[in-house]
């Protein structure tokens, strides 16, 4: 609350003989607090419940804005579970106030991508970093055979990166950095120290390259990059592709933790690629 200015006090006029005297005015410093700074102070509140809606459901990588007319946006990833719960939690603490909502819903299988990085990604509210993924030519839905082609921004601190293709029957493919693998004719490609807002090109062809294709099963799966200013896994993964992303995802969380820890840069985000048959 801004500080009160003190008024001096005026002398009073004897009153008039037959006459009401007139009673001072009050005093600024009793007066009672605006209305605007209470209306402030119920947004706060509640935006400080939203927060904590968000913060807390399982399964969830989201995050909320409210507006300053009382409009509230809910933008992020949920399982497919844990949306409706959710959007009827925020709905109980926003009460009647206008609900924005832009919250996509994933598989189940990706629960434990959301939970990885969600300390660390802008969608659940940490800081915006610059880091960003998306597809050659800005595609988010590809086809049977078409490539796979990842283009990264190195967030804005100098450090490493790791990119995973998930997929939605719970594999995961390291698509950088990737292991040698020589019965495919692959070179190995290790991760370098990128520059802050350093471009890296997935899945280009050339000599050694491994390139990546969409098959079956179809659905939607899931790109995750982690950019860390410090190697966010002890030990790389030995191949490039494996049936069960779970052993993974706890190493790098794990791995994120430690760094987060020590003090270091780390930061994530995520891409969702739509599968189709030709």
């Amino acid at each position: 609350m801004a500080p009160v200015q003190q008024v001096a006090p005026v002398q009073q006029a004897a009153p008039v003989a037959g006459s009401t005297p007139t009673p001072p005015a009050p005093s600024e410093s009793t007066a009672p607090s605006p209305p605007v700074q209470e209306a402030s102070t119920d947004l706060n509140v509640l935006r400080q419940q939203l927060a904590q809606a968000t913060a807390q459901a399982p399964c969830t990588l989201a995050s909320s804005l409210l507006q300053d007319s009382g409009a509230v946006s809910v933008f992020g990833y949920a399982g497919s579970d844990a949306a409706a719960a959710l959007r009827q939690q925020v709905t109980s603490v926003a009460g009647a106030a206008p609900l924005d909502w832009r919250v996509q819903q994933v598989d189940q299988v990706f629960c434990s991508a959301l939970g990885t990085l969600r300390p660390i990604a802008a969608q659940a509210g940490a800081a915006v970093s610059g880091l960003s993924v998306t597809l050659a030519g800005g595609q988010t839905t590809l086809h049977d055979g078409e490539r796979i082609m990842p283009r990264v921004t190195m967030a804005g601190f100098a450090g490493e990166m790791r990119v995973d293709y998930l997929g939605h029957d719970g594999s995961v493919v390291h698509l950088y950095p990737t292991a040698a693998d020589p019965a495919q004719h692959v070179a190995a490609r290790p991760a370098t120290r990128l520059a802050p807002g350093a471009q890296l090109s997935i899945g280009e062809a050339g000599p050694g390259r491994p390139i990546w294709e969409v098959g079956p099963p179809y659905g939607t799966d899931m790109i995750i990059v982690v950019a860390s200013s410090a190697p966010v896994l002890t030990r790389a993964p030995p191949q490039n592709a494996d049936d069960n992303a779970s052993p993974y995802l706890r190493d790098l969380a794990n791995g994120i933790a430690r760094i987060r820890q020590a003090g270091g840069q780390v930061t994530g985000t995520l891409l969702l690629v739509n599968t189709l048959a030709k």
